[in-house]
Formats: C-alpha cells, structure tokens, sequence
C-alpha cells in the first residue's frame, strides 16, 4: 500500500505536535547524546506514538561545522559529544539506533555543501564520495553482528545523476531497504529526476529531508502515488513558525502572524479542524501568552502540513487531479506549471535509460 507521511523533526517531550500523528524524525546528537537523553527520548516517543519513527544520521552538524570553519571530529574512541564538540561517526549511529530502535536508520554520511558552477561542484562531491561510500558499508557491517527489524536507509550526497551513478555503483544496493535525499538548491525538475533515477534503481522507500512547501510536497505525494511504497518527509518549519507566533494556512501552506503586535479582525472565520483550532478563532491566538501560543500554533502547523499533505496524496491520482487540486488552493501559477512540467517529463521518461540524459539537470 502506498502512502506519503510527513515527519516532525525537532521536537521534545514538551513540544511535539500531538498524539498518533505524522512521523518523528531523531538525530543522535540532539537525542541520545547520554544515557539520560536516551531514556528521555525513549519514553517521549512511547507516549506520543508517532506512526513511523526515523533516526537520522546527524550528519548536518558536519556540514554546519564545515561551513562555519569550525573543528570537524569523527573518532569512535570518543564519546558522541566531546568537549562540547559533535562528534557523529558510523558506530555512534548505529549505537544510538540499537537503543532506540526506529523503524528507519539513515546511514552516517557528510552532507555536500550547497556549491554552485560544475568545477566546485565536482571537487566537494568526489571529496566527499569516499567517507560516504566507507560510511554506508560500515553501517552495514557493524548492523551484521546482531540481528534487528529495523529498515535501513542510504543517503545520497551528490548534484547530479552522474554523482548519483557513481555513489551507487560503489555500494551493494540489497543492503539498503531506501534512499534518503535532500533537496535544498534542486529545482522540482532536478528533484523530479533523481527521484526517477531512483525509483528506476529498484527502490521502493524514500525520505526527502527538509521538506515543507506546497509543491516540493506535492511532488512527493505523486510519486508515494504511482513510484515508491513508501515517500517520508521531514522538516522543522511546523516549530519555527510558531516560535514566531505564525499560523500555517491549511489550505496553501501560506503562513499569517498572529502575534499581540498585529490587528486580527474578530470576524475572519478559522476553519481549520485540527485539536488546536477546532472552534477557536485567530484572536483565540492572539491572546493566549507567548509560551501557550507557541505550542498550539507547533500543533496547528504540523498538523496543517500533515493534513495538507494527505491531500495532495489523494488527489494525485493523475497529473491533471493533482493540478486541479493545487489550482482551488492557491494562485501560484508559475509553480503549478512547474510542477506539471516536471510530473510530464518523468511520465514521458520513466521507461528510459536516464544515464544518458545528465544534460537536462544543468
């Protein structure tokens, strides 16, 4: 059966967006850098009861570090946090995976930096093409020394379909149940084709890290639709709206300040149904105190995105569905002709070899 989730990243025990909801996504530096934290993380997870639970491998705090000029710490010896340092290797991901137990693990892996120009691009990918690959086979080997139910997924770092080939073509692709991908900097075309490329490969499950708008969205939920078993996104915009008091319109994603420091006329009708909203109004909102505003607006927002998403999932029978539905949503006309644009060419191209067509991601 296939399905589209989106996944809550960046939540707490104390801010999460609700009970049997959507999916967690945990990193190990945040969550289980001590035995306390691990406990902490574990018991929150059972209480909230997420459908899926996926353990990223934290592998952006590197290229956070890198990019900030700061000391880059990969030594197993070491704890996963030393002298306030992150220090995300492959046996500490694993380590952590083993007291968790997520239904998904991504491998261990050093993000590429968002580079622009071919030259720049080649010279970070194939720096960082041999830690991967040596990443992706330990996980494997140290996950062989005891038995666990969990799906493995490997990440791809890399801005083209000859990186994606090359990253492939170095790893045994039985070992892996999934791929996980960002998409930041890629257009949907872009994305739209390594997601074919993929798919093509023989996955059937997919993770898209970072993802919140409408239409990146919406290109997930036709290809969970007529692709991959299984499309998991992430992302951390549900909380950093409403740290700064946003409400996220169900409908577009389109997000309106609801903050003491603007004027809500009282008889704008809210017809969000979400636990949060469900017979309040936008002044309901406004004059809640900032921490208690803060929290409902985490609810609201995930819960629009999740909803929204569930939307786009079932209208993604077709092309056509699928741009009906965006167009009752929102008068982003340039967007939806991208998007269109971008499902027409994966149905004119599925069946073909896409080795040969690297020119069209330039």
């Amino acid at each position: 059966m296939h399905n589209l989730i989106n996944c809550y990243a960046s939540a707490n025990r104390n801010d999460f967006p609700g009970y049997n909801y959507g999916g967690c996504l945990i990193t190990p530096v945040d969550y289980a850098a001590t035995v306390a934290m691990i406990v902490n993380s574990k018991r929150w997870i059972s209480a909230a009861k997420p459908n899926i639970v996926i353990q990223d491998n934290g592998g952006f705090v590197l290229l956070l570090r890198e990019q900030a000029g700061k000391e880059i710490l990969l030594d197993d010896s070491k704890p996963l946090i030393y002298k306030s340092i992150p220090n995300p290797t492959v046996y500490h991901n694993v380590q952590v995976a083993r007291a968790i137990n997520p239904n998904i693990l991504i491998v261990t892996d050093w993000p590429v930096k968002p580079l622009k120009g071919k030259a720049a691009q080649e010279a970070e990918f194939e720096k960082k093409l041999p830690y991967n690959i040596d990443a992706a086979n330990k996980t494997i080997e140290l996950l062989s020394r005891d038995s666990h139910d969990m799906k493995l997924y490997v990440a791809f770092q890399g801005y083209s379909l000859n990186h994606l080939k090359k990253f492939f073509g170095a790893i045994y692709l039985d070992d892996f149940d999934g791929v996980s991908m960002p998409i930041r900097g890629q257009s949907l075309e872009q994305t739209a084709l390594f997601l074919l490329k993929i798919w093509q490969m023989g996955f059937q499950n997919m993770h898209l890290l970072g993802v919140a708008g409408l239409f990146p969205m919406a290109l997930a939920a036709y290809f969970a639709r007529h692709f991959f078993i299984l499309v998991t996104l992430d992302g951390r915009g549900w909380k950093i709206r409403a740290m700064h008091s946003e409400y996220t319109n169900p409908h577009n994603l389109q997000t309106v300040h609801v903050g003491e420091d603007v004027e809500i006329d009282p008889e704008v009708y809210m017809d969000c149904q979400c636990p949060a909203c469900r017979g309040r109004s936008f002044l309901y909102y406004q004059n809640l105190p900032y921490y208690f505003r803060r929290v409902q607006l985490s609810t609201h927002n995930f819960w629009a995105i999740e909803g929204l998403g569930k939307q786009l999932f079932t209208h993604a029978s077709s092309i056509s569905t699928l741009i009906k539905f965006l167009r009752g949503k929102t008068t982003r006309v340039k967007e939806i002709g991208q998007l269109k644009n971008a499902l027409s060419l994966v149905e004119s191209l599925k069946d073909t070899d896409l080795d040969q067509l690297e020119n069209l991601l330039k």
